[in-house]
């Protein structure tokens, strides 16, 4: 039981992620002083790989925009995919002068708050001022042509958008 604590506290650490060399299948295994990975697609993403992945967007396009912010949001912060469809304009907030999401709901009906490094904030700021987006979900579908479109994306649609890049 006290191994489960520890893994769960560990998986809420912020840190950079490692190279595949250091993830664990068995998370009690993990020490304090190595960083956690970032789990997309079922397979360990590794430092040059998630650089590599955010790398992949047409940042010039609205749909770039919104898919690099995607994938920044879920590398940077950590977030699983229904917590990114159901993030909202108003989780995004400062506290002591840093950029966090807070009050988010996640697995099992925790409620935490995860800090925002500047680079991924950039990012969203990013995608809202194109998409003109002031209030409610953040991640909106996008049309073919350009246009911001419904109330938010599923988590199958972020599933192929990682997957699409992924390739």
């Amino acid at each position: 039981m006290h191994l489960r604590f520890e893994a769960a506290i560990l998986s809420r650490i912020r840190s950079p992620i490692t190279s595949r060399s250091n993830c664990a299948k068995d998370r009690s295994t993990l020490n304090v002083s190595l960083p956690i990975e970032v789990v997309l697609l079922n397979c360990c993403v590794t430092e040059i790989k998630g650089r590599e992945l955010l790398g992949v967007p047409d940042r010039a396009s609205v749909k770039g925009k919104r898919n690099y912010a995607m994938l920044a949001v879920l590398l940077g912060c950590g977030l699983r995919r229904s917590e990114l469809t159901r993030l909202t304009v108003s989780h995004l907030q400062q506290r002591d002068g840093h950029w966090a999401i807070v009050d988010l709901f996640g697995k099992g009906g925790h409620v935490r708050t995860v800090p925002v490094p500047a680079w991924v904030k950039v990012a969203i700021d990013s995608w809202l001022a194109i998409a003109g987006i002031d209030t409610g979900i953040i991640f909106r579908c996008v049309s073919r042509t350009g246009h911001v479109w419904g109330n938010r994306l599923s988590e199958k649609a972020v599933w192929w958008v990682v997957r699409e890049y992924a390739k």
